[in-house]
This record gives C-alpha cells, structure tokens and sequence, in this order.
C-alpha cells in the first residue's frame, strides 16, 4: 500500500480483471436477479464510462492504478434509462487502451459528481468512521481532515473519506460511509456544514 492506495502490479492487474470485471461483478447480478431486481453488469471499459491515466503517486509507484479523467455522463444517463441497477466494475482504461485496476470509492465519487447525485453511499466492512472505537455519526469535511491530521482516520479509511471529501467539494451534498447492515439509515454522514443535508435526489452506492 501506498498512502492508504493498493499497489497493482501486472499479474494483480490480471486478477483484478479477472475477478472484479468477472467473477464478483455477475455474482452481484446474479444475487440481484434472485431478489427479483433488475441489474445490468458492466465495466468501467464499456461504452467509455470512465476513462483514466495511470496514477503518478508521489508517495511511490502504485503500478497499474487508474485515475479518473472522465466519465462519460451521456453513456450513464442511457444506461439508467433501462430502469435497471447498473453494477459496475472499477476496471478501466486510459486513451491507449491499457487496463488499470482503479479505486472503487474514486470511480463512485465521480459518477455522483458526473450525475449530480444528492447522495454518495460507501459501503464497507466497518459500521461508519470510528472513534476510540465508537461511531462518529456525523462529521463536517473540516472535522474529517482533522481525524485524517490526527490519525483517527488511517489505513484504507482515509482513502474512502478523501474520495468522499471531493464529492463534497464537487457538490454532492451527503456522503455516507456504512456497512451493509446499516445501510438504510446508518453509518457516518459527511457534509460540508453541521447540517445534515440531503435533497431526496438520487444517489450512487459504491
């Protein structure tokens, strides 16, 4: 790891694509169709739906680590129309056409950007951010950077409240980080101010 990023190599890459564009991408669909919800299963690849270039870190070499340049908003928008739940790897390219395994909480922060999604929706294996082991269940994005200053948020978290602080700045109004048992109404809400916002809009769950 580097600042919290997993290092990709070649042969990682080539099981990135293996199992996220394949194998854990259709068993999610799959589960979806058994729960009686539509899902289309796609890349990060298909039709351009986010393009990157390849991360120069300056904490070190991630190898093959994609970050975002662009998303492709109209593909998205035709995508949705379907009236299904779009399942989507974090698999893409760059402009030469080489693959990058890419970080899932940046890929989801800029779809929402790129949609203008009200919410942002990080699930994980931890309930929300936690503090001397309890739930933080609500945080400004200035009290977030002063838990990353402080080493509260550490490890793989400050990747995932980073990405939820650029959504933040990018204009999507709450940004959650819950795990699957609380996600209905759980987790930690980060907004800009002390006021918890939400517009009822649409949302992006990664």
């Amino acid at each position: 790891f580097v600042s919290g990023m997993r290092v990709t190599d070649a042969a990682t890459l080539r099981l990135a694509v293996m199992v996220m564009a394949g194998l854990a991408n259709k068993r999610l669909v799959a589960a979806m169709a058994a729960a009686e919800l539509p899902a289309l299963g796609v890349s990060a690849v298909d039709l351009g739906l986010v393009r990157v270039t390849r991360w120069r870190h300056t904490g070190g070499d991630l190898g093959y680590v994609g970050r975002v340049v662009s998303v492709n908003a109209d593909a998205f928008e035709r995508l949705l129309a379907l009236d299904a739940v779009i399942v989507l790897s974090p698999i893409a390219t760059d402009d030469a056409g080489q693959l990058y395994n890419v970080n899932a909480d940046h890929v989801a922060q800029a779809v929402a950007r790129s949609l203008g999604a009200g919410e942002l929706v990080f699930v994980t294996n931890v309930p929300g951010v936690l503090r001397d082991g309890a739930l933080v269940p609500h945080l400004t994005a200035a009290e977030a950077e002063g838990l990353i200053r402080d080493g509260v948020v550490a490890g793989g978290m400050i990747a995932k409240v980073r990405a939820a602080l650029d959504a933040i700045n990018d204009g999507v109004a709450t940004v959650r980080i819950v795990n699957l048992a609380s996600i209905a109404d759980g987790g930690t809400a980060i907004t800009e101010s002390d006021e918890v916002r939400g517009d009822g809009g649409d949302g992006v769950t990664e």
